[in-house]
């Protein structure tokens, strides 16, 4: 898409700045591609599991093994489902993301609170509530406690499953951005606005980053560069938040 006078500069005459209903800016969402690369290589993992017990009698139980990986891909494939052919559209006065032609969010430029660059994918919608204290003991827990513990315990198991986080989580990303000049981890953009809706999606390439900052500093006056980073926005999202996105998409 031509880059049409996007830099809000005090000398340029607001008649010659883009016309974001005539020409918006539109981003596709490839969160489903990087997904599906997660899936491909937790199967990976499976294969390579089974042909280690099969051929050479390892510790490590693949059927156990498979059958932790199997929820994991399920898990995926229904975070999937947020993002399947997903569009976000960028008008003068209004920001709607499209999920599988249905709108996910829709809000006003100006009534942007947060913009923040993380590097997961993942939100709170089909799991427990993000903020309740059970959650918050269970990921510190499972994140912290038993890494630690597994450290002393069972060295090589924990570094086993840590290298398999890391095929889950880090490498579907690095895979789908090899080649193309954009950052790696801090990928997804997560926008939410004062009333509560909200939508994350992947920057695919560095000119969608160009076309975005250009837009949030000419209709949000903020500056894309200087949005927080996060491993995860999980924990910003409430309660709350979730009963009005859901009710949103209900009455769409």
């Amino acid at each position: 898409m031509e880059n049409e006078n996007l830099e809000n500069k005090p000398n340029v005459k607001k008649s010659n700045l883009r016309n974001y209903d005539e020409n918006p800016l539109i981003i596709v969402d490839n969160t489903e591609k990087v997904i599906r690369n997660s899936i491909i290589l937790i199967i990976c993992l499976i294969c390579l599991a089974v042909i280690k017990d099969f051929l050479f009698d390892g510790r490590i139980n693949s059927m156990q093994m498979a059958m932790c990986f199997t929820f994991v891909i399920l898990f995926r494939k229904a975070e999937a489902k947020l993002y399947k052919n997903a569009v976000i559209y960028f008008y003068n006065d209004k920001i709607i993301k499209v999920v599988d032609d249905k709108i996910f969010a829709e809000f006003e430029p100006k009534s942007i609170l947060k913009i923040t660059k993380t590097i997961s994918y993942s939100l709170p919608i089909f799991y427990p509530t993000p903020n309740d204290f059970a959650t918050k003991s269970a990921v510190v827990v499972f994140f912290i406690i038993l890494p630690i513990l597994g450290l002393f315990v069972a060295p090589l198991q924990t570094i086993i499953i840590a290298i398999s986080v890391f095929f889950i989580l880090i490498l579907p990303q690095i895979i789908f951005h090899f080649g193309k000049n954009v950052e790696i981890l801090h990928d997804m953009i997560f926008i939410q606005s004062k009333n509560g809706l909200f939508f994350n999606f992947l920057l695919s390439s560095q000119d969608d980053y160009n076309e975005l900052k250009s837009y949030f500093k000419i209709k949000a006056n903020k500056n894309l560069d200087n949005a927080e980073k996060k491993i995860s926005v999980w924990f910003d999202i409430s309660e709350q938040d979730l009963k009005i996105q859901k009710q949103f998409i209900d009455r769409k």
